[in-house]
């Protein structure tokens, strides 16, 4: 069985950390998807998305918040 984990923020560490031609790459209108044989590893790559959206989130509102003071 095949379990399929949303990597969209996380698509070039996935590319620089996975053989990308023995792993199906599944695409729609906003996200990448990867599709992998163990659960585990699919929640894994779930939460290491979450995580760097998290980021990138805190990241942008700094930006809003302090780097456009003068």
């Amino acid at each position: 069985m095949m379990y399929r984990a949303r990597i969209t923020r996380i698509q070039s560490w996935i590319e620089n950390h996975y053989n990308i031609n023995m792993y199906h790459l599944v695409k729609d209108a906003t996200d990448v998807y990867i599709e992998v044989r163990d659960e585990d590893e699919a929640e894994h790559l779930e939460q290491m998305n979450k995580k760097q959206e998290e980021l990138l989130n805190l990241k942008y509102d700094w930006y809003e918040k302090y780097a456009n003071e003068e």
